[in-house]
């Protein structure tokens, strides 16, 4: 019966996403290059959105006293243009190896996302926190791995993953996305 529900889902969201390409392919070259314009230019500006969000969050942290004063000057005084150089120290003890961040993202990605995905080797990234970044990679049968739709951070000191319903939709929409362009390559 999951199987059923699940392919009844994946059904109804393929053929949203579907509508959406055929109104795509319905416009001219030039509008369609517009359109990748206009969505590039929106996640830039997504991506400095949230940039300014963690910039005022550590600054936010600093009146706190939860973080040294030195790094929120550096961030105030950011030059507009030419060199710049950052050294910052973070410690942090990793109580979760990569391997079993993996893991812990595997489980997840098969029991709760969709048994086409599974989890790619770890990295370590330093940032508001330290984790270790897994990818999560689309695996089709015919074909294998087809590629990374996503990516599920995982704290290295509890092993906390750090999913929002918002970040399982965009990997569902890139796994059907990357999905449905590995069938029209395969049909080709």
């Amino acid at each position: 019966m999951g199987l059923v529900l699940e392919g009844v889902m994946e059904q109804t969201k393929t053929s949203l996403f579907q509508q959406v390409l055929d109104v795509v392919d319905k416009l001219s070259p030039e509008d369609q290059e517009t359109l990748a314009e206009l969505i590039r230019r929106r996640l830039i500006e997504w991506r400095r959105a949230e940039i300014a969000c963690n910039a005022a969050a550590t600054l936010q942290a600093v009146r706190e006293g939860h973080v040294g004063y030195g790094m929120v000057s550096l961030i105030e005084s950011l030059p507009k243009t030419g060199r710049l150089e950052v050294d910052i120290k973070v410690a942090a003890d990793i109580h979760i190896s990569a391997y079993a961040a993996r893991q812990k993202v595997n489980d997840f990605v098969l029991s709760d996302i969709s048994y086409m995905l599974h989890a790619g080797d770890s990295t370590l990234v330093v940032g508001r926190r330290i984790c270790w970044r897994v990818p999560v990679i689309l695996s089709l049968t015919s074909r294998g791995d087809v590629g990374e739709v996503g990516a599920i951070d995982v704290d290295v000191e509890n092993g906390q993953m750090y999913v929002t319903p918002q970040l399982i939709a965009e990997i569902n929409a890139r796994a059907e996305g990357l999905a449905l362009s590995a069938a029209s390559a395969a049909t080709e």
